[in-house]
């Protein structure tokens, strides 16, 4: 699943009075022609899009689709690029035709912010991360910072896509999901280019709060998505702790570093 784009609904939801909506084009059997007729049906005045440098030339032309489906709304559609693209070449993604706006970094705090002050240019230029062309020059607001209480975030809600047709074929079948329970990773591998050096844990406690909505869903395997989730022990240990009081039958699978697992955390997962 999304789970940046849920991330985001969900911190939309908890902090403003917008209704929000997703819509994964990448779930198989999704077209443009899927995400036209949302934008004629579902009428945003805001329509966002995620952006990775390998698929840039896929997220324009869903800007450029976009555009085309929304020309006969009765009100104006304003388009948000964000995602790992955006966070490197901000001012190049804010000047791409038919972008009104790109939001660079964590958006759990900017982009809500960005929705409550649309139509306001003095307020924007003062968002973190927000990125956008005023007379002919990009104005951006103060470097993005990372979010460093992470159980201040909303968890995101599965229940806005359809969670049931996501599979994994390193699952045995049954419902799955991926989730992040941290966000960084301390160390310092020459090959990696993660978002932020600095290791930001979820709670044990909000960790398997989010598990216990999932289970609800009838999801029984997690694909932990963290850059290292074995980085704090102790909270390994109690988030294993915490899942065998509920007694649920669920698999996990995580990624690990060789000098940070041992004998009984493999035990206790």
């Amino acid at each position: 699943p999304p789970l940046g784009l849920l991330y985001l609904a969900s911190a939309i939801k908890a902090q403003t009075g917008h209704a929000v909506k997703v819509l994964d084009l990448q779930l198989p059997g999704s077209s443009y022609q899927d995400l036209a007729r949302e934008v004629r049906d579902y009428k945003p005045h805001v329509v966002g899009v995620s952006t990775i440098t390998f698929m840039l030339l896929d997220a324009l032309d869903t800007v450029v689709q976009v555009r085309a489906a929304a020309k006969d709304l009765p009100h104006e559609v304003k388009v948000v690029c964000g995602g790992p693209h955006v966070t490197i070449f901000p001012a190049e993604t804010a000047r791409q035709p038919g972008v009104d706006f790109a939001i660079s970094g964590e958006a759990e705090y900017s982009f809500p912010a960005l929705l409550e002050n649309l139509n306001d240019e003095a307020a924007l230029a003062q968002i973190p991360g927000v990125s956008f062309v005023s007379g002919g020059e990009v104005v951006s607001g103060p470097e993005a910072q990372l979010i460093m209480d992470l159980d201040a975030v909303a968890r995101p809600d599965r229940r806005l896509i359809p969670y049931e047709r996501y599979a994994s074929i390193l699952a045995s079948g049954g419902l799955m999901t991926t989730m992040m329970t941290s966000r960084g990773c301390p160390y310092k591998c020459i090959f990696c280019d993660r978002l932020g050096k600095v290791f930001r844990p979820i709670s044990a406690e909000n960790v398997v709060a989010e598990m216990a909505d999932c289970v609800d869903l009838g999801i029984r395997e997690f694909f932990l998505h963290d850059d290292t989730f074995t980085v704090q022990r102790k909270r390994v240990l109690r988030i294993c702790e915490l899942i065998g009081q509920k007694c649920w039958d669920i698999t996990l699978d995580c990624r690990s570093r060789v000098n940070t697992i041992d004998e009984e955390q493999l035990i206790a997962l």
